[in-house]
């Protein structure tokens, strides 16, 4: 996996949140990385958050920053990213599950699994695990995030 999953992810994040992707539609990792490197451009935010030192962008947890102080990881990686949405989860959705729509159910997207399989073969599990490993792993996102914002 490299840019051309990045961009891809971007992408496809995009078309989650109802936008048409454009070239800028994926920040590029620059030469003075930032704490997250966005894969949309609207006031909620998908983000790998560079936690990893030394570790490639899509080896960075995907995070979720909602434009109404919803947060969390969701992906520990993008090969995860890749099969939550494959499972039919966006990143609202995987960052709020505690309080789910009424009428809301996932629905697995065959053609997302396609590309899921195609960049991320050996990173294959549900939504449900991947969350589950993403919080795990990460249990104090949203103090640290809130600690930023006082």
């Amino acid at each position: 996996m490299g840019l051309t999953a990045l961009r891809l992810a971007g992408a496809i994040s995009a078309l989650l949140f109802g936008m048409a992707p454009h070239p800028g539609q994926v920040t590029r990792a620059r030469e003075t990385p930032s704490p997250v490197q966005f894969l949309n451009e609207m006031a909620t935010r998908s983000a790998f958050w560079l936690v990893r030192p030394g570790r490639e962008l899509v080896e960075q947890p995907v995070v979720f920053l909602g434009s109404e102080g919803e947060t969390g990881v969701v992906a520990r990686d993008l090969g995860a990213f890749l099969w939550l949405l494959a499972d039919g989860f966006g990143p609202w959705e995987a960052a709020t599950l505690y309080e789910p729509e009424p009428d809301w159910a996932p629905q697995v997207n065959r053609d997302l699994a396609a590309i899921a399989e195609q960049f991320a073969p050996d990173r294959r599990a549900s939504a449900a695990a991947i969350i589950a490993q993403a919080t795990q792993e990460f249990p104090d996102f949203d103090d640290t995030i809130m600690k930023l914002c006082r």
